[in-house]
Order: C-alpha cells, then structure tokens, then sequence
C-alpha cells in the first residue's frame, strides 16, 4: 500500500506483484488512461522522466493497473530520509513538467477544462499533471529517472479535467512542502529552497513563465485554495493529536506568502543550476 502525502497511511493505491493497483469514478479513470499513455509518449521522447505504462483498464469495475516501479521513492521519502540529491531531482522535476506543459497534447475528447477560474489566462492553457505533488512525483533509483504518477486531477476538484493553466501545476506543486509537513520532519525542513529549485528547471525550459503571473494566479484561485484548506481542516477533525499540525499549516501559509512575495525571476534564471538554486534560496531566506 502506498503512503498518502502526509505518509501516516495508506492511500487508494495498491501495490500487487508487479502492478500498482487503483479503483475510482471510471470516468475519471478512463481520463487518466488516456493522460498517462500521452504522458508516457512525452517522456519517452525527452528523456526527461518516466511514466509507467498501463497494464489494465476495468472499465465495469473502475479499476485501473499501470506497472510498479519497484524501489520508486516519493519526493516526501526522499526529503525525510535527508537525500542530498534532492534539490537536484527537484530541478529535474521542474524540467520534466515543463515539457508536459509544451508537448503533450490530447485527443479532443479528453480535453476537458479545468473549472473557473483555476483556468487562468487563455495563453497560459494546457494539458496539466492535475495533481503534481510529493507523493505522485518521485525517483527510481535503480535507473536514476524522475517519476511521475497518477494523472489524474486533485481530488479537490471533485470534477475529471485535463486543461486549465499551467500555474495550476506550477503552484500546486509549489507550496506542497509549505503546507505539509510530517511531524517527525523536526528539523532540516527548507521548501524555500526545493520550490526554488523546482521553479529554476521550469523556468529553464519554459521561456515565457513569469514569477509575477504565478503571483497573479495564486490571487486569482485564493477561494479554491482557502476551500482546500478548510475542507482538510475537518477531515483531520479537531483533537488535540492534530494540533501540532495546524500549527505548521498557519506557520506554512505565511512562510509560503513571503516566499512567493519575496520571489524574482532574476533570481530563477543566473547562470548555471546551483547557483539558481543558490541565489533563490538564500534570497527567500533572508
């Protein structure tokens, strides 16, 4: 069973033998067969990433398998288990989704859009991840590739889509660190400097994105993200065991506000990837 994004339980996801295993809305599944052999299309010809195949599609009993990558590491596994090469496969992680973001392209029935107004400006529209976060993006060590995962929207959705702006992906991948944090994480924990990472691979492959344009969408879906935040809120319930965690969320929030608020795309584009990444975090950090 794989862990969710907080990695204190298991999540939809089964691992058997050599697939991994998930059940849903079919048509939600059908959406995601269809974005994962396109994705897996991207990655091939880039080289940039991998994106496991899919094995099996049960349409009458919504169940969809794609293979297992055996000893795939989560972002989250390898931020808790103190990996140096994170912030490198971070960057890596920033190029590869760039490139989704320019190349992978859908049948016209597969292109449904995202809701208002997480669809952001026309110029910006594209096929997006829908959920690129700590869990569903990781690393294969065995072959030393970036993995991506489950291509299906966020659950917050609550709706299938595939196209919508691609600050959607850019934001949500953002400030997943910001925002989740496991409580044995004590010390050590800098997503300032993995967001700044991740954004210098985007912003090397993708010339026309703007730090301000994703300040801007960011005011633009401020209720979806306010509902999200809320909506988790009472998931977790109110007991005293999750205090510690909404501690973090609010300490999360304003240090992911001064973060983005503080941000330049200057600072994402000197030359060479560590100095990038160098230059953005000490900056963020100050």
């Amino acid at each position: 069973i794989r862990h969710d994004r907080f990695g204190r339980g298991p999540s939809p996801m089964e691992l058997i033998g050599d697939v991994a295993r998930k059940s849903g809305p079919v048509d939600r599944l059908r959406l995601e067969v269809t974005k994962t052999t396109c994705a897996a299309s991207v990655a091939e010809r880039t080289g940039l990433f991998h994106v496991p195949p899919v094995v099996r599609f049960d349409a009458e009993s919504g169940v969809l398998e794609t293979a297992r990558v055996h000893g795939f590491r989560s972002l989250m596994q390898l931020v808790l288990a103190r990996d140096p090469r994170f912030p490198e496969i971070c960057e890596r992680v920033g190029r590869a989704i760039a490139q989704v973001h320019t190349e992978m392209r859908l049948p016209e029935d597969a292109r449904l859009p995202f809701p208002e107004p997480l669809r952001g400006e026309r110029a910006d529209e594209c096929v997006l991840h829908g959920d690129l976060n700590g869990s569903n993006v990781g690393w294969d060590p065995a072959t030393d590739r970036v993995v991506i995962l489950d291509w299906s929207a966020a659950p917050a959705l609550r709706t299938a889509a595939s196209i919508g702006s691609r600050y959607f992906d850019v934001l949500w991948f953002s400030h997943f660190f910001f925002r989740f944090r496991p409580l044995r994480a004590v010390s050590g924990w800098s997503p300032e400097r993995w967001t700044c990472a991740f954004l210098s691979g985007y912003a090397a492959v993708s010339a026309d994105f703007s730090v301000e344009a994703l300040r801007a969408y960011k005011a633009r879906v401020e209720p979806f993200m306010a509902d999200d935040y809320r909506a988790e809120r009472e998931r977790l319930g109110r007991g005293v065991r999750w205090i510690p965690y909404r501690i973090w969320q609010w300490l999360g929030r304003r240090r992911w506000e001064k973060f983005l608020g503080g941000l330049s795309d200057s600072q994402l584009r000197p030359r060479g990837a560590d100095a990038r990444v160098e230059r953005c975090a000490a900056s963020s950090e100050s």
